[in-house]
């Protein structure tokens, strides 16, 4: 489950890990995608001769060099791991998060509102294209695991197995923790014991039921730099290409991950003889590489919006970052979410007696006005959330615990890897890339998309720690807390409750609870439980026979839309579209948000159903987010 790579098996057979086939798979279908879209044929009969063929030469590619994977003695290996504590505490609390995944639906507002409907545009034209729409995420983001979700949710007709990306993806980290630790000067038994619970930290578990992107691109973060050590370290080509190819799918996934390539470059470095041995197929692997990676997508970011990132056509005005101010906010935003309990019913007295009055001050202002909202930098949220939670207040607790050990007594501390030139080059650009990312970091999600730079950022303690702290056993009760404290958000979280959340609602009115925490409990819950069909009260509406719905929409859970998958296509109606351009497109009835419509259009909304030619045939109230109130959707059919 968390196999590392290895090289060869005992009796001289190829050995292929987990690791390197999940590698291999993403750049696959990253690379698929984009070949079936220049041929128009983004559809099942293409994938299905692209994963047909794949399968025959992978057939035989094992037949004639009699590779290994998964064997008997694996599974006992495994079974006999999972007897001792770390393990199965790990075990149980990542069964609970998957369990999440298995019962409930996808909710994760991006995943709904522009990953999930980026796929489904482009399946349902065959072929990606330039959406036409207001909403510049759907366009400008990279594409990497809406190219692997493609295929699943195209034979499938659902994206209820997309969690599974994730579930495997978190099931891979404690291997790739440790062999990345390992060859980074961390002690192994000191290895071994931290790559449990790190691998519980909150931004990695809540998603492993998941439909978001930051986990997946944990391991690949993680195994581009363990095969980047790994080919100099064992002359291995094959760690080499391995490497590559998960960078270049890190970038395609997130381009936030784009500053962590300098770790990995200086981790590469001194195998460089070995890229001329076989230079030809390292050369075809950086292709690869580029086509995988955001390369792609930038450029088609400069030709269609004029920025690499796409950010000029976004509806969000960010000031020009200023170092002291924008490193102030990020570490802010880290050490309150890092120090938050899973559930904090003091979220709200923390919020309006101290967030609100460090705001107030005047390098509160400073820091404010370097962030994209204003007011929010120094708050703190009421539970642990997908959306929101960073490393998480176990992990934290237990950092800052071993620090202290550390910096007590001489005993806890071993110095025997922490000067290794290469380990100690590579942590510090790891912390270069941080305050690249930082400088670019102007949300208050700044701890979640942290998430694959985690791992890196811990080795320089834990290279100074000694196995003698962690065979205490003190240490190791703390240490296993961590998985009792991780088990909470997993159980209580909105998007998947592993508990019936209306009886402890009522549970909680009965005990006296805070009428505001009830109200605000019931809100956020019910509104969770409805996201995954939150269009469903305005479906009924619709004709029938409607097989193409305008939406008049900005980062709403479109997706919901699409239901059932198939069956109907969505149209985005921009603020300038024509009556005319509208009709041309098939559209008949449009759906408009009078919230998105107000900040879009900039017009009474009466003037632009003249200008169309519509009418308003329905009117319905949809809570399709939990920190806003209700909102008004107009159905207009065109005259």
């Amino acid at each position: 489950m968390s196999a590392v790579p290895s090289e060869k098996h005992s009796n001289t057979r190829p050995r292929v890990s987990f690791v390197a086939l999940w590698i291999l798979f993403g750049a696959f279908c990253n690379v698929i995608g984009w070949v079936l879209s220049a041929f128009h044929a983004l559809n099942r009969t293409g994938y299905a001769i692209s994963f047909g063929l794949a399968l025959a030469a992978f057939v035989f590619w094992k037949t004639k060099t009699n590779a290994v994977f998964f064997q008997p003695r694996d599974f006992h290996k495994l079974r006999r791991r999972f007897h001792r504590a770390f393990p199965l505490a790990f075990l149980i609390v990542a069964a609970l998060a998957i369990l999440g995944g298995v019962i409930y639906p996808g909710t994760n507002y991006d995943g709904l509102a522009y990953r999930l409907p980026r796929t489904l545009h482009w399946l349902a034209e065959g072929r990606w294209h330039w959406i036409h729409t207001d909403f510049d995420r759907v366009n400008t983001r990279g594409p990497g695991i809406e190219w692997i979700s493609a295929p699943i949710m195209l034979f499938t007709g659902t994206p209820r197995l997309l969690f599974l990306l994730n579930a495997i993806s978190f099931l891979l980290l404690p291997g790739l923790i440790f062999s990345v630790f390992t060859r980074l000067g961390v002690r192994r038994r000191v290895a071994w014991y931290w790559m449990w619970p790190l691998s519980c930290g909150y931004c990695f578990l809540l998603q492993a039921g998941s439909i978001g992107n930051d986990l997946f691109t944990v391991p690949l973060a993680l195994a581009a730099i363990n095969y980047a050590l790994r080919s100099h370290q064992q002359k291995s080509l094959g760690a080499l290409w391995l490497s590559i190819l998960g960078a270049g799918l890190l970038t395609g996934i997130k381009a936030n991950t784009v500053p962590l390539g300098l770790p990995y470059v200086i981790a590469l470095l001194p195998g460089w003889r070995m890229w001329w041995r076989k230079a030809y197929v390292t050369a075809a692997v950086c292709l690869v590489a580029i086509v995988i990676s955001f390369i792609p997508i930038s450029y088609f970011n400069v030709v269609y919006s004029g920025d690499w990132t796409g950010g000029t056509s976004s509806h969000i005005a960010t000031s020009k970052a200023r170092f002291l101010p924008r490193m102030a906010g990020n570490l802010a935003i880290l050490t309150i979410n890092g120090l938050t309990p899973p559930i904090a019913p003091f979220a709200n007295w923390w919020n309006t007696r101290v967030s609100a009055r460090i705001a107030e001050t005047s390098w509160g202002k400073i820091i404010d006005a370097d962030f994209s909202a204003p007011g929010s930098i120094f708050g703190m949220d009421e539970m642990s959330t997908e959306e929101g939670s960073g490393l998480g207040f176990g992990c934290c607790l237990l950092l800052g615990v071993t620090l202290t050990a550390v910096l007590w007594s001489s005993r806890n501390r071993s110095t025997s890897g922490a000067f290794h030139p290469l380990a100690v080059s590579v942590n510090l650009g790891t912390y270069v890339s941080l305050l690249v990312f930082f400088m670019s970091a102007d949300y208050l999600s700044t701890a979640r998309l942290m998430a694959p730079y985690y791992p890196l950022l811990v080795i320089p303690l834990l290279t100074i720690v000694s196995e003698r702290l962690v065979r205490r056993r003190w240490w190791q009760v703390l240490a296993l807390a961590t998985f009792v404290l991780a088990a909470v958000p997993v159980i209580t979280s909105p998007p998947r409750p592993l508990f019936p959340w209306r009886s402890g609602i009522a549970l909680l009115k009965k005990l006296g609870g805070s009428p505001r925490l009830v109200a605000r409990a019931e809100r956020v819950y019910s509104v969770y439980s409805n996201r995954a069909d939150g269009f469903a009260p305005i479906i009924p509406m619709l004709p029938p026979e409607t097989t193409v719905v305008g939406l008049v929409t900005y980062d709403d859970p479109e997706a919901t839309l699409w239901q059932p998958y198939g069956s109907r296509r969505v149209v985005h109606v921009c603020h300038d579209d024509t009556g005319a351009f509208i009709r041309s497109e098939g559209v008949k009835y449009i759906l408009v948000s009078s919230q998105k419509f107000q900040m879009d259009f900039q017009q009474p909304f009466d003037q632009w159903l003249k200008e169309v030619n519509g009418t308003v045939i329905g009117t319905r109230s949809l809570s399709l987010r939990a920190g806003g109130g209700p909102v008004d959707w107009h159905l207009v059919m065109l005259n």
